[in-house]
């Protein structure tokens, strides 16, 4: 089906998003619908999905993307993923020549091993062109919070990242905050559903003091009290750039095993106390 769709492709000009989600299209289609990505100056969005991916699709798709000058948005669903064999697709992440927006998402039981999120993080680090990073439901873990956060410090072109739903916990939420008191570009954080606690809160609350790029931070379903509260409204109070902060819990995803936030009505007055002593945020969700 792929080796048809790829010879179909290579006779049409104008295609510019192509969407090859829930096909099961086997290796061999893979690398043909690959191969014609590579010359392709039309398409700008590519969408799979990965299930028990073998090296070389994972080579393929990896070759594409640091010759390909064209496609700006790749997007990843996995699901069951065997993920050994992906270092090579992330190292083609590396030498993107246009990519803009690279989506990786989980499904149900996807979870990316430490080695592979350790080959990201250095090619983000290295990175050039890639200013959005949606990372949700990967479940990468502490561990993979803490090479991220690495990345983070050198990676200048970032501006957006979502890790929902990844298992951060309190240390790994920590190693990105540490990340972004070096980082100058990154305006939008999302850390939604990762079971932070005070400890992370503390640490994001450490890192709004210092960065001055930060926009948009969301904090939803994180099991922070009003200790962690507090720490935040005392930063609120010396930044001046964000200007959207998000409490609240989301109902984003199908699964519905939360760990809300619970700030008490102290929480809440600290907040508002914090509002009039002229921060610059013009939207808050608690």
């Amino acid at each position: 089906e792929g080796i048809f769709l790829g010879s179909i492709f290579k006779r049409h000009s104008v295609l510019t998003s192509l969407n090859i989600f829930g096909n099961n299209i086997i290796e061999n289609g893979v690398r043909a619908i690959t191969v014609w990505l590579t010359g392709s100056k039309t398409v700008v969005a590519f969408k799979c999905d990965i299930n028990f991916f073998e090296d070389e699709y994972a080579i393929a798709i990896g070759d594409m993307l640091s010759k390909n000058s064209f496609l700006s948005i790749l997007t990843i669903y996995y699901d069951k993923m065997i993920d050994k064999n992906l270092s090579a697709l992330y190292r083609g992440v590396k030498n993107t020549l246009n990519l803009k927006t690279l989506n990786i998402s989980g499904q149900r039981e996807g979870k990316i091993s430490m080695d592979n999120i350790v080959s990201l993080s250095q090619s983000l680090s290295e990175n050039k062109t890639i200013s959005s990073l949606n990372f949700s439901r990967a479940e990468i873990g502490k561990e993979g919070g803490e090479e991220l956060g690495k990345a983070l410090r050198f990676n200048k072109n970032i501006i957006y990242i979502n890790l929902r739903l990844n298992k951060l916990n309190a240390y790994g939420s920590t190693k990105i905050a540490e990340g972004l008191e070096k980082n100058n570009s990154v305006a939008v954080l999302d850390l939604s559903r990762n079971d932070i606690g005070d400890e992370g809160a503390k640490a994001i609350a450490k890192m709004l003091r210092i960065n001055t790029c930060l926009k948009e931070i969301i904090l939803g379903d994180n099991n922070i009290t009003d200790n962690g509260i507090i720490e935040i409204a005392k930063s609120l109070k010396l930044n001046s750039t964000l200007t959207s902060l998000n409490l609240n819990f989301s109902f984003a995803y199908y699964d519905f095993k939360q760990n809300y936030n619970n700030f008490t009505t102290i929480g809440h007055m600290i907040l508002a106390e914090a509002l009039t002593k002229g921060t610059n945020l013009s939207l808050i969700h608690i």
